[in-house]
């Protein structure tokens, strides 16, 4: 299977070539952070639908805290707004975790995910930029273990979880910046991310 999209490598999970593929989706991330907002230029109506990217650190806890180290997220998303209730959103979040092991032997537990999710922005005003938020929801994930050079055998277990988190959103004029975090717990599988990301503007106020 091709580990790329449109040019843009997709992190891959042993070896030394996670740093470089995961430095080259950065990469592609930031040129095309830009070009989320530019649909939204020609109609508001079109900004009840919000799409977001970001990455971040990624830290195991509980039972995959033990012997692990910090590792990497990416996300991506979409958010549609509720008319009804400024503020509200309802969303659906894919992502995909590295959490490494400690040692030499190149060990790693890797999450692919898929959450569907419900939003709240505070202070909710045109006037406002800074916005605390909070969302969460439920979705499904695989734990993927790779044993690197260990010899031990690779597995998948594939897991309902939950996830929730907050942070802040600073509005732009057509984007968003995101600062957060967030907790992705399922059975044997939590992990906590701290992450930057951009996003398209709010639906405007009418």
């Amino acid at each position: 299977m091709s580990r790329s999209f449109s040019g843009c490598p997709l992190p891959g999970s042993t070896g030394v070539h996670v740093t470089v593929q995961l430095r080259n989706f950065l990469r592609c991330v930031a040129a095309v952070a830009p070009l989320l907002a530019s649909p939204l230029r020609t109609a508001d109506a079109q900004r009840n639908i919000a799409p977001y990217i970001g990455a971040g650190v990624a830290s195991g806890i509980g039972g995959l805290g033990d012997g692990t180290e910090r590792g990497w997220v990416v996300f991506g998303g979409v958010n549609v707004a509720v008319a009804s209730k400024p503020g509200l959103v309802v969303g659906v979040t894919a992502s995909y975790a590295h959490i490494p092991y400690e040692g030499s032997f190149g060990e790693s537990t890797n999450i692919p995910a898929l959450f569907g999710e419900m939003g709240y922005t505070f202070a909710w005003s045109p006037s406002n930029a800074l916005r605390p938020y909070f969302r969460g929801g439920l979705g499904v994930l695989q734990h993927r273990y790779d044993p690197g050079s260990t010899g031990y055998p690779g597995e998948t277990e594939t897991r309902i979880g939950l996830g929730a988190g907050g942070g802040v959103s600073i509005l732009f004029r057509v984007m968003t910046l995101l600062l957060g975090a967030h907790v992705v717990t399922a059975a044997d599988t939590q992990f906590l991310t701290f992450y930057g990301g951009v996003g398209s503007a709010p639906p405007r106020k009418r």
